[in-house]
Parts: structure tokens; C-alpha cells; sequence
């Protein structure tokens, strides 16, 4: 594909690069973990879908764990502290392990799931997703989620705040404290066409994936 890069004509191609350990020998198939962070309505959804659109596996943390099973009922259907538990260890336990390459994860909110991966010896990395509030809350009345565009703006701030872990039964929350763990950050306060960039680019500065001039 012919493009122009700073200014210069090349012909190039992505391709993925697998540079990221093999996790626990035979135990554990998966590379590592990319932890996709931010507050609701940062934009992880579309970073995790122009990620794979570039060819890696992405799902978001409650994709594994909405049909589990817990005290006779699905995890989606519990509130307050039900994720106080690693919920990335349930999500490794039932299915992730078994995938063979980087994968590529939103959907947590507290440090200490780190210490699960650091456990297993899981080579991850933290890419966090940072937006002004006002524009978060914008893009999730118009995202066209169910039961979003009526949100008002008092119950979104207090979406957020469990987060944050500063509401009563979030406590084991603290996604400010995980941001500040990140390897990357992206700002997404431009474009859907700005975003794709900066993704790109981090994708390139973190190393998975290369240019290819032919």
C-alpha cells in the first residue's frame, strides 16, 4: 500500500510483532495482557476495535465473566462489591490462558487485579485513555447505548465515583490509582480520525507492531 509517511512516499504494510515473553511455559499459552483504562465514555471500546481491526484478539472483562456463575446468580446481576474478587483471574481462568498471542483487555478498575498477573508471572502492560469530563459524558449520551441517552449527568458522575471507589460497596475500586500505573497514555479529546493515529502510534511505540517497507 502505497502512503505518505513525514512526508515521503513509501510502500508499506503492518504487521504484528510478537516480542512479549510466553507466559508460565506449558501452563499458560498467552503472551501478555494489554490493559485498556479509562472512565466511562473514554473511548476504550473504539481503541479496542481499531486495535482489532490491525489483527489482535480484544474483548472487554465482562464478555467472560457475564455468564459465570456466582452464589445462584450471573455476575452482571450482582451489584456493590461483586468484583471485589480478581475478576481478571476469573476471566484468565475461563479462557483467556488458553489464547495464543497478545490479548488485548478492557474493563477493570483496581490495582490490585495487577497482583494476580504478577502472581501468574503474566507479562502486562497498562494503556490508559484520558477525556475531559463533560466530553466523556457527551459522548455517552450519544454513543447510542441502551438506556444512555437519557442519562443525567448527576447519575453518570456517580458511575464514575464508584470507579474512583468513592461510593459505598465500590471501595476496592481505585481507577485514578491504575491510571497512574500506565504504561501509555492516549488523550481522546479530538476526532474518531485523531484517536486512530494516536492508537497506531501506540501500538507502534510499545512494539506490536512494525513498519514494513517493501
Amino acid at each position: 500500500m502505497v502512503k505518505i509517511w513525514r512526508g515521503i512516499w513509501v510502500n508499506w504494510s503492518w504487521e504484528s510483532k510478537e516480542d512479549i515473553k510466553t507466559c508460565k511455559g506449558d501452563t499458560w499459552k498467552m503472551k501478555g495482557i494489554s490493559l485498556i483504562v479509562g472512565q466511562k465514555g473514554s473511548g476504550k471500546s473504539t481503541v479496542l476495535n481499531i486495535i482489532n481491526a490491525l489483527g489482535f484478539y480484544t474483548t472487554e472483562l465482562a464478555e467472560h465473566l457475564k455468564y459465570l456463575e456466582f452464589e445462584g446468580k450471573r455476575r452482571t446481576d450482582l451489584e456493590g462489591d461483586c468484583w471485589s474478587d480478581s475478576a481478571i483471574s476469573l476471566a484468565c481462568e475461563n479462557g483467556l490462558r488458553n489464547f495464543e498471542g497478545q490479548v488485548f483487555l478492557s474493563g477493570i478498575a483496581r490495582p490490585s487485579e495487577i497482583e494476580y498477573l504478577q502472581k501468574e508471572s503474566i507479562s502486562y502492560e497498562i494503556i490508559s485513555i484520558s477525556v475531559d469530563e463533560n466530553l466523556r459524558y457527551k459522548r455517552t449520551r450519544e454513543r447510542g447505548r441502551q438506556g444512555e441517552e437519557n442519562l443525567s449527568l448527576s447519575k453518570y458522575q456517580e458511575m464514575c465515583e464508584r470507579r474512583l471507589g468513592n461510593f459505598r460497596g465500590y471501595e476496592s475500586n481505585d481507577l485514578n490509582g491504575l491510571m497512574r500505573l500506565s504504561n501509555f497514555n492516549i488523550s481522546n479529546e479530538g476526532t474518531f480520525e485523531d484517536l486512530y493515529l494516536k492508537t497506531k502510534d501506540m501500538m507502534l511505540k510499545r512494539g506490536h507492531i512494525v513498519w514494513k517497507f517493501i
